[in-house]
């Protein structure tokens, strides 16, 4: 379904970025697709398990599950480095109405409080 993604990573990283996108629901949970900063980007649920990915400029690939330790992995395959993650919680809520995460986690000694919405737009008829 078309869906306004809005992403919020707190004022000191940017504040709050709106993107059209899409959102999909699977049998294990849903996927969001949207643009940043003329990069493609998703995000996956699945379970208590969300992976972002951003692909173009900068890419990026990081699984959150709670209480885990994982790594945030970005660049090429030629030039790749890792960055542990440590993630405090996830919290994962959808309906016919769309999707809502929430991620609180550590990157590299960063502190991070993600927020990502992907409400359904209504089509006018």
């Amino acid at each position: 379904m078309k869906c306004i993604v809005k992403v919020f990573a707190g004022e000191d990283r940017g504040g709050e970025f709106t993107s059209l996108g899409k959102l999909y629901f699977t049998n294990k949970g849903f996927e969001i697709f949207y643009r940043l900063d003329g990069d493609d980007c998703s995000l996956l649920s699945f379970g208590d398990t969300v992976v972002q990915k951003r692909r173009g400029a900068f890419n990026t690939e990081i699984t959150f599950i709670a209480g885990k330790k994982t790594f945030c992995i970005f660049g090429e395959k030629d030039l790749q480095g890792t960055l542990q993650v440590y993630t405090y919680k996830v919290q994962i809520d959808s309906d016919e109405s769309g999707a809502h995460i929430l991620i609180d986690y550590d990157c590299g000694g960063e502190r991070v409080n993600l927020t990502v919405a992907a409400e359904k737009i209504q089509e006018i008829k």
